[in-house]
């Protein structure tokens, strides 16, 4: 049996660098999936260095319905947030 594949076109990227301690990224795919995310290192001269990453993308659902997720992930885990998803009791 044949199988099909997507063709996915990138139709935005950027990725500046923010320095070494940082980073910030973005892309726009033609199949509707937009995503950004941008990242810090806090502490790093420190005993107990940690990240801190924010973001969020969107996607076009199977069902055709748009979904769009923000999320914050730091020492404190993941933290996905969306009109789609439960919130945390």
């Amino acid at each position: 049996m044949a199988a099909w594949y997507k063709v996915l076109l990138s139709l935005e990227d950027r990725l500046p660098i923010t320095g070494s301690s940082g980073f910030k990224y973005s892309f726009k795919s033609s199949d509707g999936v937009v995503r950004q995310e941008s990242g810090v290192l806090e502490n790093a001269n420190s005993d107990n260095p940690s990240s801190s990453v924010s973001g969020s993308f969107s996607y076009i659902g199977p069902d055709g319905n748009a979904f769009s997720v923000g999320y914050v992930a730091d020492k404190d885990g993941f933290r996905p947030q969306g009109a789609h998803i439960p919130a945390k009791k």
